[in-house]
């Protein structure tokens, strides 16, 4: 192993320790061939019902400090917060966040494959963009 993958490995396991002393951190955990979130203090699960999931750490809600993970059941994505409640209802075919910067906006493709904008529940658009 090269030295810089030494590095980038140390500061890793120092950047997790760190944020375990902070903060309870859900990562992915699969049961099966279902995926939940399981706590790395193990404190705290939710419950393997997904098809797939993207890890919390990746979705940040800044301004009050909620962590919100995309989660997919068949063909269908939604949004849930660190508890396992509905954020965004998982009925869309496509869920992706605007941008970093503004992480409560997502874009979002219903079933009859228009496009809008939502922030958490709410409907900035209505669902009338092909792209």
């Amino acid at each position: 192993m090269s030295r810089s993958k030494h590095i980038i490995t140390f500061l890793f396991i120092v950047s997790c320790t760190f944020s375990i002393a902070q903060n309870e951190i859900l990562v992915p955990n699969r049961v099966g061939n279902s995926w939940g979130f399981k706590a790395i203090n193990g404190t705290k699960t939710i419950k393997a019902v997904y098809d797939s999931v993207v890890h919390f750490s990746h979705y940040i809600d800044t301004k009050k400090g909620a962590k919100h993970a995309l989660v997919q059941k068949g063909n269908l994505w939604g949004l849930i917060d660190m508890q396992g409640k509905t954020v965004i209802p998982i009925e869309y075919e496509q869920l992706r966040q605007v941008s970093e910067n503004n992480p409560s906006y997502y874009i979002a493709k219903n079933k009859k494959g228009k496009f809008g904008l939502l922030y958490k529940k709410k409907f900035l658009t209505a669902f009338t963009y092909d792209t």
